[in-house]
């Protein structure tokens, strides 16, 4: 797993993505998949663009042998309006928390579009969607290692769990630096094994 952000005078880029596989060939893939994205966010691209030469280069090294799920999402820092490109991840989710009271129904799924996989064809054709982001909403995005997570009974972390303990802190209105720690201790605190079945990235923002 990995995750990358880049900002300019005019633009947030955030990148999260999870690649196929373990070991040494994995990582070394990420890696170089990593340094390819900081060098496509200095060239001014669409995110659809800078996602199909992502997708071109991870075809031609990788062979089909690493592939990888990712979303990236880029934010306008002047006017909140955003475009992102989703390559087959766990879709991010909203939370207002200008509302009175969060609930599951009044999350936003940032799912409008779902391509395929980086590094699955090289015929890939990514199309990208648009949202408005208003102040104090918050954007979730994390891998689906999260659901690997274990607890003393080796029971695994639901998606409803997962879900339910998100918007609970969030309902707590605590400022953003406290709601980041209080995900991460609830996390920690669920998984007592001493080691992790796959990786697990957390990524939130938000907007001011």
């Amino acid at each position: 797993d990995w995750w990358f952000h880049s900002e300019d005078e005019n633009c947030v880029n955030i990148i999260i993505a999870d690649a196929t596989g373990h070991g040494v060939p994995a990582a070394l893939m990420t890696s170089a998949i990593k340094s390819a994205f900081i060098l496509t966010a200095k060239m001014n691209l669409t995110p659809q663009e800078t996602m199909t030469k992502i997708n071109e280069a991870l075809c031609e090294v990788g062979r089909n042998k690493v592939m990888m799920t990712a979303f990236y999402l880029r934010i306008n820092k002047s006017t909140n309006s955003a475009e992102y490109v989703n390559a087959s991840h766990e879709a991010p989710f909203i939370l207002d928390t200008a509302l009175d009271s969060i609930d599951k129904s009044s999350l936003i799924f940032l799912n409008e579009n779902n391509s395929a996989r980086l590094g699955q064809s090289s015929d890939t054709t990514y199309s990208s969607s648009n949202i408005q982001f208003t102040q104090k909403q918050r954007i979730f995005m994390y891998t689906d290692g999260i659901f690997d997570l274990k607890n003393n009974e080796l029971k695994k972390l639901t998606e409803r769990s997962f879900f339910k303990n998100v918007i609970e802190l969030a309902n707590q209105k605590n400022n953003f630096n406290i709601y980041s720690e209080d995900i991460k201790k609830f996390i920690f605190d669920y998984h007592t094994q001493k080691s992790l079945d796959d990786d697990v990235t957390l990524c939130h923002i938000e907007i001011i």
